[in-house]
C-alpha cells in the first residue's frame, strides 16, 4: 500500500514478477507455434483443404473478393462505400478475406492464414488477463 501526501492509504495492485510474465508468454508462443505446426502438418498430409469450403467459407471467401474488387477499383473509399452499401455479414471475417486475397493473389491460403492471427490475438488476449 502507498500513502498519499495527506496520509491516506492508496492500493496498489501486487506487481507480477518478470518470471511470471516469462512464463504466461512462453506458454503463448509454444501454444501459437503447435497450432501453427499442427495446421502446416495437417495441410502437408493431407492436402490444401481437408474438405470443400463449407457454405459459410465460400460466403466469406466471395465477400472478401467483392471488397478487393471495389478497392482496387476505387480504392480505401470505393472499399468504405462497398461496406457502407452493403453490409458485411462478419465484418472481421469479411476484411480478413479481404486481406488476405490482397496478400497471395490467386489464392485463398492467404485467408487461412491470417486466421491463424485470431489465434495468436487470442492467446495474448488470455495472457494479458492473467
Amino acid at each position: 500500500m502507498d500513502s498519499l501526501p495527506n496520509g491516506n492509504a492508496v492500493y496498489s495492485p501486487p506487481r507480477q514478477s518478470s518470471m511470471t510474465l516469462v512464463i504466461v508468454w512462453g506458454a503463448v508462443a509454444v501454444s501459437a507455434l503447435f497450432h501453427i505446426l499442427a495446421t502446416l502438418g495437417a495441410s502437408l498430409h493431407v492436402g490444401r483443404l481437408s474438405v470443400v469450403p463449407t457454405y459459410d467459407d465460400v460466403a466469406y471467401l466471395v465477400d472478401g473478393l467483392h471488397r478487393l474488387k471495389a478497392f482496387d477499383e476505387a480504392g480505401f473509399r470505393g472499399l468504405f462505400r462497398s461496406l457502407a452499401i452493403e453490409p458485411a455479414h462478419a465484418p472481421l471475417t469479411t476484411i480478413t478475406a479481404t486481406i488476405g486475397f490482397a496478400l497471395t493473389p490467386g489464392s485463398s491460403i492467404g485467408t487461412y492464414a491470417l486466421g491463424g492471427v485470431w489465434v495468436i490475438l487470442f492467446l495474448a488476449l488470455a495472457a494479458i488477463l492473467l
